[in-house]
């Protein structure tokens, strides 16, 4: 006769959330007002950075209704990240001190702000499974907010359920720098879409295109972008590239006003055709 053995019963899911309190700095005042005793962990305290807790990582379990929706809020605010799994909190505080610390590509390793939400969100298009299974450990999905956008990593349950702790810290690789770099260009240029209504493609290309140009930094290129799009501009600038490029080291403001000039005469020139 068979015996059908009975499948352990599965844990509940339960949510943990994670701020960085270099950003919300009041955040531990806060949570401890809303529930004195969540449980709770500031993350540097055991490691080499514990003279930073106060201003580094904290995780938290709120269990009340009132520190449940305060965390909830914080999430929609960027501020928070939420942890989901069914493992220990334990087990959740371990992992994420492992990762305190990144390698770089031809570079000392570094502090890994492993609590911000934008983190997250320039790198969850470019994360491999391996890589995005060293950031979640035993949770099965990290959510948060960056730049008014909702991100998601997630992991099948039962990965999350075997992971194994591992001090190999996570490598900040080539691929991974160019997908915060998108991000934080999408976030910079976003008001602008807002404000003018031009696809975000075409306010990336200016900006990436004026950085080849010479322009001197990000926010000269945003500057850039902002006065072609209050024209009422919407081409791309590989034309003018090469001859903006030929201005050598003038001024950003000169390169502007040239490229400006450039454009200016290119619209004149096919409202001449069209009108023909």
């Amino acid at each position: 006769m068979r015996i059908n053995t009975p499948e352990p019963p599965q844990r509940p899911l339960k949510s943990r959330f994670l701020i960085d309190l270099a950003m919300h700095r009041d955040g531990l005042r806060e949570m401890r007002k809303a529930e004195p005793d969540a449980r709770h962990e500031l993350l540097y305290w055991q490691t080499d950075h514990k003279g930073m807790a106060d201003a580094g990582p904290l995780l938290v379990e709120p269990v009340s209704s009132g520190a449940c929706a305060t965390c909830r809020q914080w999430l929609e605010q960027g501020l928070a990240i939420e942890l989901q799994g069914t493992r220990r909190f334990d087990d959740t505080a371990t992992h994420l001190r492992t990762l305190t610390m990144t390698e770089r590509e031809s570079l000392p390793p570094a502090l890994f702000r492993y609590a911000d939400s934008r983190l997250y969100a320039g790198l969850q298009s470019v994360l491999d499974e391996h890589e995005r299974a060293r950031l979640l450990g035993p949770n099965e999905a990290m959510t948060g907010m960056a730049g008014n956008e909702a991100w998601t990593l997630r992991q099948p349950p039962l990965a999350a359920e075997r992971y194994v702790l591992t001090d190999a810290p996570f490598r900040l690789t080539q691929p991974h720098l160019q997908g915060l770099q998108t991000w934080r260009e999408r976030a910079l240029l976003q008001p602008l879409v807002d404000q003018h209504t031009i696809p975000i493609e075409r306010l990336v290309g200016w900006f990436q295109q004026m950085i080849a140009m010479g322009f001197d930094n990000e926010q000269t290129c945003f500057e850039g972008c902002q006065r072609l799009a209050s024209l009422g501009f919407d081409q791309p600038l590989d034309s003018h590239c090469a001859a903006i490029q030929a201005l050598g080291a003038a001024p950003w403001q000169t390169k502007l006003a040239a490229l400006e000039a450039r454009l200016i005469h290119a619209r004149g020139t096919v409202q001449e055709a069209h009108h023909d």
